[in-house]
């Protein structure tokens, strides 16, 4: 089964995952002769990755006397078993994803042994070589006789195909080498195609070419309108093809991976592939660009094997880094696109998926750890930046009177770092003067002799010498006590050590709007109850103003929910603004004047915008497309891993896995349960809880109390229940009309054997997928 095979360097050689934990902890014992206990202590850490990292052959003999699953979960030959200080023989967990060895990676660093991950710095035949040196036989073993089954075959006619062959490749997860999910044939698809399976098998199996593809989607179009195929499972096909000719074709079965490690292949190794054609041709054309360039074995298991490594190396982690990029701040996130002048490029990022896949938790993560910077004293200039932009004009010129005393010509307010921190956060370049006198002249006093102004607003504190010197009116003092308090905040400056946050974090929602976000018109009312207006800065106006003023940090706007809001009244004339090669400094920079203020506004390119949405809600479908253009989606789907096998006897994993299949067949992928809503479960007693309070209700909504397909959902494990006669008792009759009854079965909500009984009687191989990301 096609599985990330990244290499490890340790001590001088290069190892697989489960390899590289054998030899980490033979060497720690070699070097530091730990008692059995002492290494327990040290290995036993969830950080390590696993708490069972190491067992003593006791135990493992333990174990097998339950389940022979054990087997295969460590290294049990003779030269693997490690021996202890006081004469322990340990068994090493074999058993390594790519979660977990990232962890315990990390902590093989802590405890000083260097682990180097192998991945560039490497020729195309260099990794090919490597690779040769140590292919994957797990995945090549049942790849191979998968395809010499096939081979077998080839020469039959559809009578003498037997049924479970025919099964095997076409209903079957992964048929031994090659995974389709979430795309397999559901058991009604099966059940209606089979009747046609036979035949369209032996026409591949005759001719796997470009022609004959096009004869079976040409079939599969047809059947689709016959309502066969509820959608047609283009990697199913693909798969067949592969098998009937594992020299051509690859296990890479969706075109538009092909597409991708293409494009991976030209921009890292400058190899040209070809991608005109269909599925079929495209492959060819593939293999045929790999082995100009030497990728060629007589092997073609090995060859094929290696290329679908190449697409784990070159696109799946790639696109990982990305991501671990804005929520775990590497550095290589933002140097992966620069513009033209050298910029590092914003990210425009929308996070999306069903209710409880971590949304919330990865936009959290994301801000402590990329837009955050704890425990510390922030620059001054910077902090100075941050507290005016929460300032008005008015309150700037006023802080800057009160600090300067006496009377003062507009030339030294100007000058003044109040004012001049003011400017850089507002991005202004000139009419200095002219904004100074502005809100000079508004707060002047009624019965001033020196200033004919009519639109005044108060507070009216200000007046100003025939001399054209301005100067706090006495008599006002007093109600200026709260801005004395303030300037000795901003004299004194940032004292105190604390996280500084570069982020700011909306929540979008049908009434929310263009002032909100943007700016937008204010109504202030004075002492005496006269209202004015004035022009505010959204929240996002506010952000890019702090973003321009400080470009040596990255800053954020979070946009939670951000497909409830009306894009274009939100965004208005900013949606062409936030594209990343819009931004300020770009080559192809823009710049709008705002409606309410006037002023020339562009976006920062150092301003990232992320935003979450939850698919159950809203459908990605109907997202406004200018967002869509504009932004990259990154799918969050149920994580299985991080839910429990074993709680009282109830696999969790396996029972959400089994309702979530169920729900994409009965309604859409879109409203899956994810995995938040039961990381937490401990009993049966807390399971039995969230049934009652999420699970069900959630349901509830999804099926709008469709309640049949609730219990089937439940694969009808006694927990919805009919009323009996409940329309004779009620209605006096037998109306055929009217409704069903329903209600939650309260014991069996406590019931252990309801929960099992979701998952029983599905074969174990339906199960893979969600078993493997437990690993």
């Amino acid at each position: 089964m096609p599985r990330d095979n990244t290499k490890y360097q340790f001590n001088g050689q290069i190892y697989g995952k489960g390899q590289l934990v054998l030899a980490v902890m033979t060497k720690y014992i070699e070097e530091r002769s730990p008692t059995f206990k002492e290494l327990v202590d040290v290995f036993g850490k969830p950080e390590v990755g696993t708490t069972e990292c190491v067992i003593s052959l006791a135990t493992f003999e333990e174990k097998l006397a339950v389940s022979d699953d054990v087997l295969r979960r460590y290294f049990k030959n003779d030269s693997q078993k490690l021996r202890t200080k006081d004469g322990v023989e340990v068994l090493v967990n074999s058993q390594w994803g790519i979660g977990n060895i990232r962890n315990f990676v990390s902590y093989s660093k802590k405890l000083g042994f260097e682990v180097l991950a192998v991945v560039d710095g490497e020729t195309l035949l260099e990794r090919f070589s490597r690779y040769k040196d140590n292919p994957d036989m797990e995945w090549i073993v049942p790849y191979r006789e998968c395809c010499n089954e096939v081979a077998k075959h080839k020469i039959s006619s559809k009578d003498d195909l037997e049924e479970s062959f025919i099964l095997k490749i076409w209903k079957h997860v992964d048929a031994g080498f090659a995974n389709v999910s979430p795309g397999f044939l559901s058991e009604d698809e099966y059940t209606k195609l089979f009747s046609e399976l036979s035949g369209i098998t032996v026409k591949i199996l005759e001719s796997p070419t470009s022609k004959t593809l096009e004869e079976v989607y040409t079939w599969a179009k047809k059947s689709k309108s016959e309502g066969n195929f509820n959608s047609i499972k283009w990697g199913v096909i693909h798969r067949v093809f592969a098998a009937a000719d594992p020299i051509k074709l690859t296990t890479v079965l969706n075109e538009e991976h092909i597409k991708k490690l293409a494009k991976a292949l030209k921009s890292k190794f400058d190899v040209q592939v070809s991608m005109n054609g269909n599925w079929l041709e495209k492959n060819i054309n593939l293999k045929t660009s790999l082995a100009n360039v030497g990728i060629v074995d007589d092997d073609p298991f090995i060859v094929n094997t290696f290329i679908w490594q190449l697409y784990i190396d070159l696109v799946v982690n790639e696109q990982e880094k990305q991501v671990q990029g804005i929520s775990e701040g590497q550095d290589s996130f933002y140097e992966s696109e620069s513009s033209a002048t050298g910029l590092c490029l914003a990210r425009n990022i929308i996070f999306y998926g069903p209710p409880g896949t971590g949304k919330t938790f990865k936009l959290q993560k994301l801000l402590k750890n990329n837009y955050s910077a704890p425990n510390t004293i922030i620059d001054e200039s910077l902090w100075l930046n941050q507290q005016v932009e929460k300032l008005s004009w008015f309150e700037v010129v006023l802080l800057i009177l009160i600090d300067i005393g006496g009377e003062n010509g507009v030339s030294d307010i100007t000058k003044h770092k109040f004012f001049l921190a003011k400017l850089q956060v507002n991005g202004r370049e000139s009419n200095f003067a002219q904004t100074a006198w502005a809100a000079l002249q508004t707060h002047t006093i009624a019965d001033s002799k020196t200033v004919k102004y009519d639109k005044r607003t108060e507070p009216l504190v200000f007046d100003k010498t025939q001399k054209s010197q301005w100067f706090i009116v006495e008599d006002k003092n007093e109600q200026l006590s709260e801005y004395v308090s303030k300037l000795e905040f901003l004299n004194k400056g940032p004292t105190k050590v604390e996280t500084v946050k570069r982020y700011e974090f909306v929540t979008f929602h049908q009434s929310y709007g263009y002032e909100e976000f943007v700016e937008g018109l204010r109504p202030e009312t004075n002492d005496n109850g006269d209202i004015s207006y004035s022009v505010k800065p959204g929240v996002f106006k506010r952000i890019s103003k702090l973003a321009k003023a400080d470009p040596e940090h990255r800053y954020a706007i979070v946009i939670d929910e951000i497909n409830r809001g009306n894009i274009s009244k939100v965004f208005g004339e900013l949606i062409s603004l936030i594209e990343v090669d819009k931004r300020t400094g770009t080559e192809n920079a823009l710049f709008v004047t705002l409606p309410y203020s006037g002023e020339l506004f562009s976006v920062p390119a150092n301003l990232d915008i992320i935003g979450s949405m939850n698919t159950a809600d809203r459908s990605l479908t109907h997202i406004d497309v200018a967002l869509r253009r504009r932004f990259e989606f990154k799918e969050l789907r149920t994580d299985y891993s991080l839910l429990a096998n074993n709680v009282e006897g109830v696999n969790v994993r396996r029972m959400l896995f089994a309702m979530n299949q169920r729900i994409e067949l009965l309604l859409d992928r879109e409203h899956i349960i994810g995995h938040a809503l039961l990381m937490k479960i401990k009993s049966v007693d807390e399971l039995s809880n969230q049934f009652k309070t999420a699970i069900l209700p959630l349901l509830e909504e999804y099926f709008f109390e469709d309640w049949e397909k609730i219990s089937q959902v439940l694969n009808n494990n006694g927990m919805i229940q009919e009323q009996e006669n409940a329309r004779s008792i009620w209605l006096g009759s037998k109306d055929e009309y009217a409704a069903k009854v329903y209600s939650v079965n309260q014991e069996s909500l406590k019931s252990l054997e309801a929960y099992t009984n979701i998952y029983a009687g599905i074969n174990d191989l339906a199960f893979s997928l969600c078993d493997e990301a437990g690993k």
